[in-house]
């Protein structure tokens, strides 16, 4: 287990927070998806409306994963704190212990 000091816990906190709002925000605009046949009849129109949503649902779904992207390398930076920078070396062949 890693013993975390405020710095490091701070990191995980915020990290956690952060992929929880962008998960949130991801599936909150994939359940709003809507199939074509649940809209108006009018070709011309349909056609302009689709492309709109389907650019709004993907700006937000990008939007939710730069939170997810930035709450991961939080939790990655805390666990670097934590660790101090210290790697696990097993000894090399040969050497002894």
């Amino acid at each position: 287990m890693i013993r975390a000091g405020s710095l490091s816990a701070s990191f995980m906190v915020t990290g956690i927070l952060l992929v929880l709002v962008g998960l949130t925000l991801c599936i909150r605009t994939i359940m709003r998806l809507r199939w074509v046949s649940q809209l108006r009849d009018v070709l011309v129109e349909t056609a302009r409306g689709v492309i709109h949503r389907r650019n709004r649902e993907q700006r937000a779904l990008s939007f939710g994963a730069v939170f997810v992207v930035a709450g991961l390398a939080c939790y990655l930076g805390a666990v670097v704190i934590a660790r101090g920078g210290r790697t696990s070396r097993s000894p090399s062949v040969g050497s002894c212990a």
